[in-house]
């Protein structure tokens, strides 16, 4: 059994993934997720491959207002720098000024890390964003961001609720 999945919506197919498919989501780190996901989690976890390859290449296209729709009317976000936006209008508000330009010459990788079922309907996941330069090197190898969204991954438009973004800066010894 394998899934496919198509516009955020998984489901089985007994014809098996194509080579290009299969490219895909081992590019994604999607393929070590399978020998050990029950079958409801590998939904849960191509759902959220397929959405977030969607939120990433808005990001990367620096198309503010198709990002923002991936957002919940209320939404609730926090930056990195612990600034908390409420509802979708403010979030639009903060994004329109961070996201034009913020790529600089580079662009964004998004490698979808977990998912865990918080209530029915309501999944977290938890991203890891890189930021790459021009050669598609990490901007800067010492700080990672970690991302956490609650999103419906079940409904036919996934929509995040609620997320953070969170930088981990390497100790300056390792």
């Amino acid at each position: 059994m394998t899934v496919c999945v198509r516009f955020g919506r998984a489901r089985y197919d007994s014809n098996g993934l194509s080579a290009a498919e299969a490219g895909v989501w081992e590019a994604r780190g999607f393929c070590g997720w399978l020998g050990r996901m029950s079958e409801r989690g590998v939904l849960v976890q191509s759902s959220a491959v397929a959405f977030f390859a969607e939120v990433e290449a808005a990001h990367r296209a620096e198309d503010v207002e198709t990002y923002i729709g991936f957002f919940a009317p209320e939404t609730v976000w926090v930056t990195s720098r612990g600034a908390c936006y409420r509802g979708r209008r403010a979030l639009g508000d903060y994004l329109r000024g961070a996201i034009p330009g913020g790529l600089g010459d580079g662009s964004v990788s998004y490698r979808v890390e977990s998912t865990h079922q918080l209530a029915p309907g309501v999944t977290l996941v938890v991203l890891e964003p890189v930021y790459l330069d021009v050669q598609g090197r990490p901007r800067d190898a010492r700080a990672r961001h970690t991302q956490s969204y609650a999103v419906t991954l079940g409904d036919a438009a996934p929509q995040i609720l609620a997320g953070q973004n969170t930088v981990n800066v390497a100790d300056a010894g390792s």
